[in-house]
């Protein structure tokens, strides 16, 4: 779904960037992606926020982002689903093993030895991940990795944890959780 508003510009330089960022928007809503448009000053292109979304499945962007406000990376996600907890509990089960053998160039590893690999070569990987927690909110895992997720390993994850819930037949959305 995406949702667009129009303002009345008068300039050409704001007319090219209104058309560039409608055009933006068509190309990502035609795509099937969620995209919402974010309130930017007068004069300004509005910003995009894309949702990685397929098969009934909304992962935010901000899962596993980088909070420019607090220093840190978001390492805690919220699974909101009606297709049931343990199926929920079961996939993010299995999408923490994998997120295990992850390094931070966003390289997934199929054993022990590839994550030993890594370590040779000081590439970091995950802490820690913890077993799936089910709240009154939905169910919920935390991935240590002290704060800091680089981006590549972010996309990796996100990958990962669609590939998992998507096998599990889990319809819903996933939200970074933050304090």
């Amino acid at each position: 779904m995406a949702l667009v508003s129009t303002k009345v510009v008068t300039s050409a330089r704001s007319r090219a960037v209104g058309t560039v960022a409608v055009l933006a928007v068509a190309v990502l809503a035609l795509s099937g992606c969620e995209v919402r448009l974010l309130a930017e000053p007068r004069g300004t292109a509005p910003t995009v926020v894309q949702a990685d979304r397929g098969e009934g499945l909304v992962i935010d962007a901000d899962v596993f982002a980088y909070r420019e406000d607090v220093g840190t990376s978001n390492e805690v996600l919220r699974v909101v689903s009606d297709s049931g907890r343990e199926k929920v509990v079961r996939a993010l089960n299995a999408a923490g093993a994998r997120f295990m053998l992850v390094d931070e160039r966003g390289t997934e590893y199929h054993d022990e030895a590839g994550i030993e690999s890594a370590a040779a070569n000081d590439l970091y990987t995950p802490n820690y991940v913890s077993d799936p927690k089910v709240t009154a909110e939905g169910v919920e895992l935390y991935v240590d990795c002290k704060g800091s997720i680089e981006e590549p390993m972010a996309t990796t994850f996100r990958r990962i944890l669609r590939e998992e819930l998507q096998a599990a037949g889990i319809r819903g959305t996933v939200h970074a959780v933050t304090s």
